[in-house]
């Protein structure tokens, strides 16, 4: 029996759909508890003048994190656009279009990507905490944009290869 590489690209894509899906469900996870930590540092500064001192902090790390961990997802679910005046060019130039424009994407985020993971390094083997109220180690911090770098690197990617596999070219 014949596998075609098509049908391998669409394993691996049902596959990448799930860990993006889990990166929402972690994302929405995050979002609630920054709702819940937010209400309670609200409610206990003005109501019993006892601010959490460490709600500001981390609040703006989901924030950086939620970016991050849903921008894959975001891409998969509304495809890459190349802005109003690509519907009066012909569907094969369209394609064109999103292969250059997500090939360019890619390298870019990909060196992003790259950067990140020579960051963490540098910052797991220095010990470099991040100086603020919780004092977490800052290797830790990077890792949610070394996740969300490549798994909108792979979203990137499989972008033109789904066009490409699928005969739209």
């Amino acid at each position: 029996m014949e596998i075609r590489s098509y049908e391998i690209f669409n394993q691996a894509r049902e596959f990448f759909d799930q860990i993006n899906f889990l990166m929402v469900i972690i994302s929405a996870i995050l979002l609630l508890g920054l709702t819940f930590i937010v209400g309670a540092d609200i409610t206990l500064r003005y109501l019993f003048y006892r601010p959490l001192g460490w709600v500001k902090e981390v609040s703006e790390y989901i924030l950086v994190f939620l970016g991050f961990l849903v921008a894959a997802w975001i891409l998969r679910m509304t495809g890459m656009s190349n802005g109003p005046g690509v519907k009066y060019v012909s569907p094969r130039v369209q394609s064109v279009m999103n292969i250059i424009t997500s090939t360019i994407s890619t390298i870019v985020v990909l060196i992003i990507t790259w950067f990140s993971v020579r960051v963490i390094g540098s910052f797991y083997q220095t010990k470099l905490v991040a100086p603020s109220v919780l004092e977490p180690p800052k290797w830790i911090l990077l890792i949610p944009i070394f996740l969300g770098s490549l798994l909108l690197t792979i979203q990137l990617y499989a972008e033109p290869m789904h066009l490409w596999t699928n005969g739209k070219h």
